[in-house]
């Protein structure tokens, strides 16, 4: 081999790893945004790279797939933790509105009267649901809970 070609493979090589070691920070620093706010556009924002970026490497890394979706885990419980904060506080101001809507579309704790009313109208269609007689009479308690919410509003 050639001593010029010998320094192009050299320098190909050291470029490669370059880049690998930027991505590898950057997919940490990615992560990390997630863990706390488990929006993909906002944090691909905060390392300054396009979201379109990290699709490519959820599709070619399964690892980074697993993590992302472990700190997205990790990132709507606090989310979730900080509505439900708000909720509080902000129950007397009627501020409302959009704490309401993030806990009824991600906590389940706030699941919806007419999501509980579909479940109870399915179990009513198809009684031969898999569903134990102790879960179903759960579910009926737990409709019974609701009922009175839809009228409150």
């Amino acid at each position: 081999m050639s001593r010029r070609k010998k320094k192009s493979n050299e320098a190909v090589s050291k470029r490669e790893a370059t880049i690998a070691r930027r991505k590898w920070k950057q997919q940490n620093e990615f992560l990390e945004h997630m863990h706390r706010n488990p929006n993909i556009t906002w944090a691909s924002r905060q390392i300054g790279v396009d979201r379109t970026t990290i699709y490519r490497w959820i599709s070619e890394d399964k690892d980074f797939e697993k993590m992302l979706g472990q700190a997205m885990k990790e990132g709507v419980s606090v989310m979730n933790d900080m509505m439900e904060s708000l909720l509080i506080k902000n129950a007397k101001d009627g501020k409302l509105g959009a704490i309401m809507f993030w806990l009824r579309n991600r906590h389940p704790a706030y699941i919806p009267i007419k999501l509980l009313e579909k479940l109870n109208e399915s179990l009513r269609d198809n009684p031969n649901t898999d569903l134990t007689q102790e879960q179903t009479d759960e579910l009926k308690r737990v409709l019974s809970l609701f009922k009175g919410r839809e009228h409150a509003k």
